[in-house]
Formats: C-alpha cells, sequence, structure tokens
C-alpha cells in the first residue's frame, strides 16, 4: 500500500508518494496530492502486472554508485577521510547490488583494512553513513542499513598521559640538543614546532599544514585554514613564539617546509624517537605521544580555571564533550565538589 506525504517546504506545499516492496523502496515527488496518487496507483499495477520488480530496481544500484551519490551531495571539509573511508568499500564492494550487501561482506572487506580496531570502526561509520543517506528520501535505495549488524572492533582506552612541566622542559631540551648534532632540516625544525604545539594546543595536520600566507606575525595570529572540525579557525601566539617564528621565516611555502616546497615536512618518527628515549611507560602502561601534547595544555588550562568555553577557543574543540574528554579533573576539584555536598 503505498504512502503520501505532505511536505511544506520553501518552494510550497509538495506531496510525495512512497511505495515499499521487499528489498525496495521507490518516492518520487509530485506537486499536488492527485498526481501523486495517480503514480502510486499506476506503479503498484505494475507491480501486480509483473511489468515492475521491485528488487530489480534494488539490485541495479550497486556500492559503488552509492557511494558515488553520497560523496557527491556531502560537505567533506569536515571530515576528509569520508573520501578515502568510503572509497575503500567502493573498491572492495563495489560491483555487489545493494539488495544482496549484507554485514557478513561488510565484516569481512573491513577486516582486510592494515589498520587498527578504533581506525576501522572509523570507516564502518564513514560507509554506515553512507548506506543510511541513500536508504532515505528521496533516494531510497535500501530498506536497511547492513553497517549496524556488523560487530564493533575493540576500541582503546582513552589516553589519559600529560606532561608535567619538568617533563616538557626535559622533552624540549632533548630535542633542541639533538638538533644541534644533525644537519636534517627536519631536526633543525622540530623543536619550534614541539614549542608551537605546546603554545596553541592545536593539532598535528593544522600546525603542519600551516602556510606562511596564513601567518600574520604582527598581530601573532595563525589562519588555520580547513580544519578538521570543518571551519578556518585562527590560533593566538605570545610575543616570544613570534620572535622564534620571525627567526624561522624562509622562502617556502609551509611554515615546516619539507622536501619539497609543494609539502610540509613531517616530524612522527622523530617525536616518537624522542618520547620514547625521555619518557618510560607510566603506572597505566602509557607512554606520551604526540597528542598528549594537546591534551597537556587543554588540561593545564582546565587546572588553571579556565572555561570550556575558553578552552576551546584555545584548542580549537568544537563541543563540550570533547573537552570533557581531554580535560582533567583534578583532585582538588573532586574535594571541592565534594565539600559542597
Amino acid at each position: 500500500m503505498a504512502s503520501i506525504i505532505k511536505i511544506k517546504g520553501k518552494k510550497g506545499t509538495a506531496y510525495r508518494a512512497q511505495i515499499r516492496r521487499t528489498g525496495h523502496k521507490q518516492t518520487k515527488t509530485f506537486d499536488t496530492k492527485q498526481a501523486a496518487q495517480d503514480w502510486a496507483s499506476d506503479f503498484e499495477r505494475d507491480i501486480r502486472d509483473r511489468r515492475v520488480d521491485p528488487k530489480s530496481l534494488a539490485e541495479r544500484k550497486t556500492v559503488r554508485l552509492a557511494v558515488e551519490k553520497y560523496l557527491s551531495k556531502i560537505d567533506h571539509k569536515s571530515s576528509k577521510d569520508t573520501i578515502a573511508r568510503c572509497s575503500f568499500y567502493a573498491d572492495r564492494l563495489g560491483s555487489v547490488p545493494l539488495s544482496q550487501l549484507n554485514a557478513i561482506m561488510i565484516d569481512e572487506a573491513t577486516d582486510t583494512l592494515p589498520c587498527s580496531g578504533p581506525t576501522q570502526n572509523r570507516y564502518l561509520g564513514a560507509l554506515s553513513g553512507c548506506l543510511s543517506f541513500i536508504g532515505k528520501s528521496p533516494y531510497g535505495w535500501i530498506d536497511s542499513n547492513p553497517c549496524k549488524l556488523v560487530p564493533r572492533r575493540k576500541e582503546h582506552r582513552p589516553r589519559q598521559r600529560v606532561l608535567s612541566r619538568d617533563e616538557w622542559q626535559c622533552l624540549i631540551d632533548y630535542v633542541e640538543t639533538e638538533a644541534k648534532k644533525h644537519d636534517s632540516e627536519r631536526w633543525k625544525q622540530l623543536p619550534l614546532y614541539l614549542r608551537l604545539a605546546y603554545a596553541t594546543g592545536r593539532r598535528r595536520s593544522e600546525l603542519l599544514n600551516l602556510e606562511w600566507r596564513a601567518v600574520d606575525l604582527n598581530e601573532g595570529i595563525l589562519h588555520l585554514l580547513d580544519t578538521k572540525t570543518g571551519d578556518d579557525q585562527e590560533a593566538w601566539v605570545d610575543k616570544d613564539m613570534v620572535k622564534r617564528l620571525k627567526a624561522h621565516q624562509h622562502d617556502g611555502h609551509y611554515v615546516f617546509r619539507g622536501r619539497f616546497d609543494d609539502k610540509p615536512t613531517d616530524f612522527d618518527d622523530l617525536i616518537r624517537e624522542s618520547l620514547r628515549e625521555n619518557f618510560p611507560p607510566d603506572f597505566r602502561g602509557e607512554v606520551p605521544v604526540l597528542h598528549s601534547i594537546r591534551h597537556t595544555v587543554a588540561t593545564e588550562l582546565g587546572d588553571g580555571g579556565a572555561t570550556e568555553t575558553e578552552i576551546m577557543a584555545v584548542t580549537g574543540h568544537k563541543s563540550s564533550a570533547s573537552i570533557n574528554r581531554y580535560v582533567k579533573k583534578t583532585v582538588e576539584a573532586a574535594r571541592a565538589a565534594q565539600a559542597k555536598r
């Protein structure tokens, strides 16, 4: 039985006819209710007379077609990884009709990913978003999302490691000493990169992709373009950092230039080496990573009495939930809260 839904929008009232059959959902929108009813009546008659097989319509829609439709419609600025993650499934399962796609296929394809469980979950989330999108009107290519039946991989325990002031000083002293020993351009840039990360609390990608044309040294403002959260943001630095940036200025495109001018450098292996050299695992068995610096900045701000809004303004987080994840609640704050009971 067809259903007719009345829709009110900016362009006026419209009517959406919807027909559901096993393995397929067909929808179409009309200007008048009568036109919607007539279309639904004709379509159902064609199904009864076997002129149209609704399941065959779904079989003509493949995973690759679904991914292409999804990627053409959504805004990827908020998540650059969405394209790569959905494209992975388009490569592995692209020729599979949506009517035949099931949780086992998706689970087995995900197992082939050369990454950890949490990252595999991000891939599943991207595909699930795609399938949910093409399952809704006006597409209605599938009735249910098989990703919901795929078991999620085990997530790692959230990182809690922060650096104390003494540990931070130990780290910066180490990399500055090592930088003097090496002729490598990466080693020479690493101390400034770590200082900038500690001064701003910003993400790795935002600092590595920082361009000189987006740096205002007169005002002490870094214009961070196309960030992970989907918008352009600004980070402020003090006079000491401005002085260090001025001393670092060069003719390259990126602040932290790589081997070629059109690409920034990468410090991952140098940072891992530096952190392993200086910090043994703590009582949780956790060793600091680069992201621990961002965590440290948010924690220090919180311990210093900054509000969530103030912390978000510094670090660029978009939600209170993210801040709650990163800001460590101090023992003093817990005692103060208990004292109010």
